[in-house]
């Protein structure tokens, strides 16, 4: 899209993507999945397009819509767009990035929530209501596609237990979305812009002293602050899950696999319990282990330096 007429674009799609969202098609779940890449391919190097783009898709929200719409457009998608353009365009880490635009959504959800004088009694029963009707669902489509009777006892049996486990596991699960929503509206916006981050993700490693609060928040899980230290300990499995990932798409791409079989295997580590835990494990001791010799040749880079 063109520099000049970017954010009127972009604003233009962000409400068009509201509109699908909001007529209830099998379609609503891709639209909200959608959201942040006008904002996200309207950058171009210059912020001045997102901020923009993202008052005018505001304003739209506004007069169509009304306040709350608008609010909640600027929280969960304006705000932290910009956020995640100015960390980039800054050169900030990928997950910095990321990591920004989620502060601001938590913050803006944290608002919202005292503004609403609603309790946190309140917000769990909300959530809890709303994953028991979740569980009803999967236990209904698992009937559906022939489970059998016994197991599905078993689940009912444990509903509660279930819902429990997962209105406790809200926050982690909440953050994993929003991380796997921006980091795929990231990907998809590189086809209009260049994102340095993005060049070479095979290569990304986590921080380094992210182990030691994974490790931390594993022992923390059996002490009076469990449930914190879940959520927190869930949020970096999936953050060594990345690392693993990048660690077998490195291979990958050194034996020159075919684009397609690559997207294929990584789908799968996905799907498949006992790959995600190996390439989960890979991920946690590439801090040690080095799989892909990245330590090394900044080491030698450095003697060649000299």
């Amino acid at each position: 899209m063109g520099s000049a007429g970017a954010p009127i674009v972009a604003a233009l799609w962000s409400v068009a993507l509201c509109v699908a969202a909001s007529l209830g098609s099998a379609f609503s779940g891709v639209a909200l999945f959608l959201l942040p890449l006008p904002l996200l391919a309207a950058a171009q190097a210059r912020e001045a397009n997102v901020v923009l783009g993202c008052l005018l898709a505001a304003a739209l929200s506004l007069a169509l819509w009304g306040p709350l719409v608008a609010f909640a457009y600027l929280v969960a998608v304006g705000g932290p767009a910009g956020a995640v353009t100015s960390a980039l365009l800054r050169g900030y880490r990928i997950e910095s990035a990321i990591g920004l635009a989620i502060g601001m959504l938590v913050a803006g959800v944290a608002l919202s929530w005292v503004g609403s004088a609603t309790s946190l009694t309140e917000v769990r029963d909300t959530l809890s209501a709303g994953f028991d009707q979740s569980v009803g669902q999967v236990l209904a489509w698992y009937r559906e596609v022939g489970v059998a009777e016994t197991q599905l006892q078993a689940l009912e049996a444990n509903r509660g237990e279930i819902v429990k486990a997962l209105a406790e596991m809200a926050p982690a699960i909440a953050v994993i979305i929003a991380v796997v929503l921006w980091l795929a509206n990231l990907w998809l916006s590189s086809w209009w812009v260049t994102w340095p981050q993005l060049r070479d993700l095979s290569r990304w490693q986590a921080p380094p002293h992210a182990i030691w609060l994974f490790i931390a928040s594993g022992f923390a899980m059996f002490t009076p602050i469990g449930v914190l230290a879940r959520n927190f300990f869930a949020v970096l499995l999936v953050l060594y899950f990345f690392q693993g990932a990048a660690v077998v798409t490195y291979y990958l791409n050194r034996l020159r696999v075919p684009a397609p079989l690559r997207g294929f295997v990584l789908l799968l580590s996905v799907l498949e319990q006992i790959l995600a835990v190996f390439i989960l494990l890979l991920g946690v001791f590439d801090l040690w282990g080095d799989f892909r010799r990245l330590g090394r040749r900044q080491a030698d880079a450095l003697v060649e330096s000299d």
